[in-house]
């Protein structure tokens, strides 16, 4: 039987200075998770980046979401919480329309969406197949990474064509 662990790596890089920069208190809280961070990101927001390990919650998280779930888009002055990639998604670009997260045009935006859904359904899948997969199953381990980097070779081909 595998035990839980324990410690959650802290963010490292260029994902560190992302962290650091974000630690200040601000009227957005983001309680993480990829998505909603990089869309954060993009569009320039200022928001507080709170960083949750999944082993070791805590207290605050639950008083805002019962389920300890992430992630979540605190606005600490109207009150409002967001929660699911997204929904989160959906209230940022609606809230901060410029700049957009999708293309203008109908046609770039169906490519856009096309990917998206690949990234959805197929890379994520794989990725955290791969992080879940036991050091000492290597048949489970190589399947995930196969798969992973199968689905990831798809979208970098993708972003050489244009």
């Amino acid at each position: 039987m595998a035990t839980k662990p324990t410690s959650y790596p802290a963010a490292t890089g260029e994902a560190a200075k992302t962290v650091a920069e974000h630690a200040g208190e601000r009227d957005l809280v983001f309680w993480g998770a990829w998505r909603g961070w990089i869309a954060l990101e993009e569009k320039g927001v200022q928001y507080q980046y709170k960083e949750v390990n999944p082993y070791n919650k805590p207290a605050e998280l639950f008083e805002i979401n019962p389920k300890g779930l992430v992630p979540i888009l605190q606005n600490t002055t109207t009150k409002e919480i967001t929660a699911d990639s997204l929904a989160i998604l959906k209230y940022l670009e609606e809230a901060y329309p410029s700049p957009s997260l999708l293309p203008s045009s109908t046609a770039d935006k169906a490519i856009a969406e096309h990917w998206l859904s690949h990234i959805n359904t197929i890379l994520i899948p794989f990725f955290f197949r791969l992080m879940q997969a036991q050091p000492s199953n290597a048949p489970q381990l190589a399947k995930a990474l196969e798969g992973f980097t199968t689905a990831l070779a798809l979208v970098s081909a993708a972003r050489k064509e244009g």
